[in-house]
């Protein structure tokens, strides 16, 4: 999911959002937090609705404006929607009426983080050429992946491991079929189908701008990188180049420039990908540096 921040809007900021939100119909994506294989919303979804007040409580309601196949009455869900172009989200749960799918709007209400400006100690830009000019997009490493280390299947959360070992094995066994591209020693298949398995809440921080790219997983042969709604579209064979800039210390940097080649596209469905990139350039100090200082081999 996406960064989250732990304090709720105060009660005139949320006073603010309800009126605006009651002015006309609102987008709402919708997640469930069950089991995937029970859940009525395993995956998000956006739906329309109207915040309606309840005259009786004070309290409000979103009523849902599409048909809803057989949602669980109580089940537990994560709303995110946008205000003023901010993005915000709520636990709540499903209530069935009668005139069909509500959700009651919670008493905290959360801002969503900018991913883009999350603290890192390393920094990625990805660059290509466009005609006459240049396109950087911003790639930020993944919380709680360990980008620069062999990722294991014990890292990966229970609730998804069983899924990402089916399709660990199934990236495997489609290149032996020749499907894809080649996995090499394989090492970032597990980054990749994690990813690939895991609820990403499509809702930025700000409406209307692409997400950055999601750093899942670097060595010294190849780069992976985590489009969660394939808004850049990184083709095969096209190349890039990878600028790192490291944070050795309060006052040290180090700047490491690969050229890249994406030579294999890894994906679930058509919203979520996974850009698997050869390293096809480094210079040899910079390498070293890689090996020694951050891939600690």
């Amino acid at each position: 999911m996406m960064p989250e921040t732990k304090t709720p809007l105060s009660a005139m900021e949320k006073e603010l959002i309800i009126n605006e939100l009651q002015n006309s119909p609102v987008q709402i994506t919708i997640v469930s937090f069950g089991a995937k294989d029970t859940a009525s919303f395993p995956e998000p979804v956006i739906i329309e609705a109207n915040l309606t007040p309840l005259s009786v409580t004070g309290n409000y309601l979103f009523i849902c404006r599409n048909n809803i196949n057989s949602p669980v009455n109580g089940e537990k869900i994560r709303v995110s929607f946008y205000a003023r172009k901010l993005g915000y989200y709520f636990d709540s749960s499903i209530r069935i009426l009668s005139s069909g799918m509500c959700i009651p709007l919670a008493a905290s209400i959360y801002r969503r983080e900018d991913i883009s400006k999350s603290p890192v100690n390393a920094k990625c830009t990805l660059t290509y050429n466009a005609k006459d000019s240049s396109i950087n997009i911003d790639c930020i490493p993944m919380k709680d992946y360990d980008v620069f280390s062999v990722q294991k299947f014990e890292s990966v959360p229970e609730h998804i491991s069983e899924n990402v070992r089916k399709m660990v094995r199934r990236f495997v066994q489609d290149s032996k079929k020749g499907i894809g591209g080649p996995v090499g020693n394989g090492l970032h298949l597990i980054p990749a189908a994690r990813y690939l398995c895991s609820k990403l809440n499509p809702t930025d921080a700000i409406q209307g701008r692409k997400n950055p790219l999601d750093l899942l997983y670097l060595d010294e042969t190849r780069l992976l990188l985590g489009d969660r709604d394939n808004s850049w579209n990184l083709e095969l064979e096209n190349e890039y180049t990878a600028t790192f800039t490291f944070k050795l210390s309060a006052l040290v940097t180090r700047t490491v420039a690969l050229t890249c080649s994406v030579n294999d596209r890894l994906g679930s469905d058509e919203k979520k990908v996974c850009a698997v990139l050869k390293i096809i350039g480094c210079k040899e100090e910079d390498k070293r540096f890689l090996c020694e200082r951050v891939l600690k081999k």
